[in-house]
């Protein structure tokens, strides 16, 4: 709820910034997505149970008052399991939204139909009104994109401490890339074509996901 939520706020404010091409428009999206993303399901979590008390300035590590002061073993009974859970629903969503999405299209072409089960026999006084009964939503690649960047970011940020989450993301970003091919094939319209710097913006910032391998491995490597 609170990533639909996000993503709606960050495609209204980077339309309200405006970009020259349609490219640099969803690479906006796509950098505003997933920090949103990340920061919601990677650092919020850690935050919240993390106690910081004893280090300075105290006034305001104080802040962070949750039980866990490094991590130890309950650490990883409470906060990891649902980080796995979080992981886990990931891997699930795509086939979801491959059923989720066949059936609207479905039923979309059946109320056209009148129920009638005639493809030829239409409510539609348009072609553009029929279309846009057969056909479904534009593909949001741009989402598509900073899921994959968070699912990859996560793995480098806990994965030390928890390697199931490293053939998780594999697993993950598999089911990704077989569920949206059947999307394009049978439900998404036609992407728009584009040029590269969507995709040469998305690999700069996967070239940071091993600095939070760095910085939190050795955290974790350093607890005995």
């Amino acid at each position: 709820m609170i990533n639909t939520i996000l993503k709606k706020l960050v495609v209204a404010l980077v339309s309200w910034i405006g970009e020259d091409t349609i490219s640099q428009q969803k690479g906006s999206v796509v950098k505003g997505a997933f920090l949103g993303q990340f920061f919601n399901t990677g650092f919020i979590i850690l935050i919240v149970n993390a106690n910081m008390k004893q280090h300075k300035p105290r006034e305001f590590w104080k802040l962070f008052n949750g039980p866990f002061s490094d991590y130890l073993p309950q650490w990883y009974i409470e906060v990891g399991v649902k980080i796995i859970t979080t992981y886990t629903v990931q891997g699930i969503m795509p086939f979801i939204n491959v059923v989720k999405e066949t059936i609207i299209r479905r039923l979309k072409g059946s109320l056209d139909q009148g129920c009638s089960g005639n493809r030829y026999q239409t409510k539609s006084r348009t072609i553009q009104n029929y279309k846009m009964a057969y056909s479904g939503p534009d593909m949001p690649i741009h989402f598509k994109y900073s899921e994959a960047l968070n699912i990859t970011f996560l793995a480098m940020l806990y994965g030390f401490g928890m390697p199931i989450m490293y053939p998780m993301a594999m697993a993950i970003i598999s089911n990704q890339r077989l569920c949206e091919r059947i999307q394009v094939a049978y439900n998404y319209t036609q992407p728009p074509a584009m040029d590269d710097s969507l995709s040469n913006s998305v690999m700069t910032i996967m070239k940071y996901a091993p600095v939070m391998l760095l910085f939190n491995g050795y955290w974790l490597m350093d607890n005995q």
